[in-house]
């Protein structure tokens, strides 16, 4: 087999498994417990009108759809390779 083609198949094949690992990676996040509106604004410790939690809720994108949040998450996390 010609080096060229080894190459080019071991780079697809390592794509594919960056995609579903980071799928996966990203729906074991969605599955974990609690909010993270509720770290992020101490709502714990915090007096935090709904208005502010939904108005963070908006700026994360905790609103959006999971396919959508998750073609975000995929998209910043591609920025950096």
């Amino acid at each position: 087999m010609n080096i060229f083609k080894i190459i080019t198949a071991k780079c697809i094949q390592m794509i594919v498994v960056l995609l579903v690992l980071s799928t996966i990676t990203f729906l074991l996040m969605k599955l974990s417990p609690g909010n993270p509106v509720d770290k992020i604004l101490h709502l714990d410790t915090a007096q935090v009108s709904n208005t502010q939690i939904k108005a963070t809720e908006d700026k994360l994108g905790l609103n959006d759809s999971i396919f959508i949040q998750w073609w975000h998450w995929i998209n910043q996390f591609y920025i950096w390779i």
